[in-house]
């Protein structure tokens, strides 16, 4: 089982979570060392007044109405710059994840995706370090974006068969 399937919970850890609808085309990239980890984030974000929900309202989306939202978490380094309540680092990342989600999405994998979250560039951008994190964050996510669209092809196909 890869990682990103794991849902973080663990106290003071930084982690990447990308929320993705394959069905609608949309992906929100987020950071956080909240003490309730990915998760309390989640609960957060999909409140009324949530951050998603309302990127998602504004947008034109109902957040119930996306029926195949998933959740991925990556966890950081387990080190002071990711685990902090200072966020560049982390924001670091989260941008380079954004900017790399945009480039290699529809080279690697053919799907444009409209990109819901926001965060502007810092100076922790041009880390090396953060930009190989963000490079595997991406690799790993694709992979498991290729799992899903074959789950998907598979249904589909039994379903058709029928």
């Amino acid at each position: 089982m890869n990682k990103s399937f794991c849902v973080g919970l663990k106290p003071k850890i930084g982690y990447i979570y990308i929320w993705l609808s394959l069905s609608n085309r949309l992906i929100y990239v987020g950071e956080t060392c909240s003490a309730h980890g990915v998760v309390g984030r989640a609960r957060q974000h999909i409140s009324e007044v949530g951050t998603l929900n309302s990127k998602l309202s504004d947008n034109g989306y109902e957040m119930g109405k996306i029926e195949d939202f998933y959740l991925f978490s990556f966890e950081l380094p387990n080190t002071w710059e990711y685990t902090n309540e200072e966020t560049t680092y982390r924001c670091a990342v989260e941008y380079l994840v954004q900017i790399e989600c945009q480039t290699r999405f529809q080279l690697e994998i053919g799907i444009d995706f409209y990109l819901v979250s926001h965060v502007d560039y810092n100076q922790k951008c041009r880390t090396p370090q953060n930009k190989l994190i963000a490079q595997h964050i991406i690799a790993e996510l694709i992979d498991n974006i290729r799992v899903i669209q074959n789950n998907y092809c598979l249904l589909y196909t039994s379903d058709a068969a029928d």
